[in-house]
Protein backbone atom coordinates (compact mmCIF):
# COMPACT_ATOMS: atom_id res chain seq x y z
CA UNK A 1 0.00 0.00 0.00
CA UNK A 2 2.86 2.71 -1.08
CA UNK A 3 0.42 4.26 -4.43
CA UNK A 4 -1.05 7.46 -3.64
CA UNK A 5 -4.63 7.68 -3.45
CA UNK A 6 -6.78 10.15 -4.76
CA UNK A 7 -10.39 11.86 -4.66
CA UNK A 8 -12.05 14.12 -7.13
CA UNK A 9 -14.87 16.76 -6.18
CA UNK A 10 -17.30 15.88 -8.57
CA UNK A 11 -16.72 18.88 -11.31
CA UNK A 12 -13.36 17.49 -11.48
CA UNK A 13 -11.87 21.22 -9.83
CA UNK A 14 -10.64 20.07 -6.64
CA UNK A 15 -8.52 17.13 -5.84
CA UNK A 16 -7.76 15.11 -2.32
CA UNK A 17 -4.64 13.55 -2.59
CA UNK A 18 -3.23 10.89 -0.43
CA UNK A 19 0.09 9.66 0.39
CA UNK A 20 0.03 6.65 2.92
CA UNK A 21 3.23 5.81 4.34
CA UNK A 22 4.04 2.30 6.81
CA UNK A 23 4.70 4.58 10.03
CA UNK A 24 5.80 0.71 11.86
CA UNK A 25 4.76 -2.89 10.66
CA UNK A 26 1.17 -2.87 9.85
CA UNK A 27 0.14 0.54 10.50
CA UNK A 28 0.05 2.89 7.91
CA UNK A 29 -0.57 6.86 8.19
CA UNK A 30 -2.43 8.11 4.72
CA UNK A 31 -1.43 11.99 4.88
CA UNK A 32 -3.63 14.23 2.92
CA UNK A 33 -3.48 17.33 0.80
CA UNK A 34 -5.75 19.03 -1.20
CA UNK A 35 -5.31 20.60 -4.86
CA UNK A 36 -6.80 22.48 -7.43
CA UNK A 37 -6.89 20.38 -10.31
CA UNK A 38 -6.53 22.71 -13.02
CA UNK A 39 -3.28 24.47 -12.12
CA UNK A 40 -2.16 21.93 -9.85
CA UNK A 41 -1.91 23.93 -7.14
CA UNK A 42 -1.87 22.92 -3.37
CA UNK A 43 -5.08 24.44 -1.59
CA UNK A 44 -3.85 22.52 2.15
CA UNK A 45 -0.74 20.86 2.74
CA UNK A 46 0.19 19.47 6.45
CA UNK A 47 4.04 20.56 7.59
CA UNK A 48 3.43 17.24 9.50
CA UNK A 49 3.34 14.09 7.69
CA UNK A 50 2.08 12.47 11.03
CA UNK A 51 -1.72 13.53 9.73
CA UNK A 52 -4.02 10.79 8.53
CA UNK A 53 -7.11 10.84 7.05
CA UNK A 54 -9.53 8.74 8.37
CA UNK A 55 -12.88 9.83 6.53
CA UNK A 56 -13.14 12.32 3.69
CA UNK A 57 -16.99 13.18 1.95
CA UNK A 58 -17.79 16.25 -0.85
CA UNK A 59 -20.60 17.75 0.27
CA UNK A 60 -20.96 20.17 -3.03
CA UNK A 61 -18.70 20.91 -5.99
CA UNK A 62 -15.67 22.56 -3.16
CA UNK A 63 -16.72 21.52 0.09
CA UNK A 64 -15.44 18.47 1.62
CA UNK A 65 -15.42 17.20 4.66
CA UNK A 66 -12.43 15.53 6.68
CA UNK A 67 -11.78 13.27 9.50
CA UNK A 68 -8.28 13.54 10.92
CA UNK A 69 -6.05 11.61 13.60
CA UNK A 70 -2.60 12.13 14.41
CA UNK A 71 0.15 9.89 14.53
CA UNK A 72 0.98 8.26 17.36
CA UNK A 73 -3.07 8.38 18.37
CA UNK A 74 -2.78 8.27 22.47
CA UNK A 75 -4.58 12.19 22.48
CA UNK A 76 -8.25 13.62 23.41
CA UNK A 77 -9.94 13.54 21.03
CA UNK A 78 -8.72 10.82 19.07
CA UNK A 79 -10.74 12.15 15.87
CA UNK A 80 -10.88 15.90 14.31
CA UNK A 81 -13.26 16.89 11.76
CA UNK A 82 -13.32 20.16 9.55
CA UNK A 83 -15.38 21.49 6.49
CA UNK A 84 -12.76 22.35 3.93
CA UNK A 85 -14.50 25.14 1.17
CA UNK A 86 -12.34 24.98 -1.60
CA UNK A 87 -13.08 27.98 -3.09
CA UNK A 88 -12.75 30.18 -0.22
CA UNK A 89 -9.31 28.68 1.42
CA UNK A 90 -11.49 28.40 3.91
CA UNK A 91 -11.68 25.62 7.15
CA UNK A 92 -14.37 25.03 9.73
CA UNK A 93 -13.17 23.78 12.83
CA UNK A 94 -14.66 23.75 16.61
CA UNK A 95 -17.59 25.78 15.02
CA UNK A 96 -15.20 28.74 13.62
CA UNK A 97 -14.74 30.07 10.15
CA UNK A 98 -10.90 30.05 9.63
CA UNK A 99 -8.38 30.49 7.31
CA UNK A 100 -6.83 27.58 5.47
CA UNK A 101 -3.25 28.21 6.61
CA UNK A 102 -4.50 28.14 9.82
CA UNK A 103 -5.68 24.66 10.36
CA UNK A 104 -2.68 22.66 11.68
CA UNK A 105 -2.41 24.78 13.89
CA UNK A 106 -5.82 24.95 14.99
CA UNK A 107 -5.88 21.17 15.06
CA UNK A 108 -2.49 20.83 16.63
CA UNK A 109 -4.17 22.98 19.78
CA UNK A 110 -7.01 20.95 19.93
CA UNK A 111 -4.86 18.33 20.88
CA UNK A 112 -3.09 19.63 23.39
CA UNK A 113 0.28 19.47 21.36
Amino acid sequence: MSAELHSNSADGRFLLRVQPWEARMSLWVETPSLWGASLNVPILQFADPNWSLSAASWQSNSLLTIKLRRYPGAHRPALLAAMIDCEQKTATFDQRTISISELEQRLMWALQL
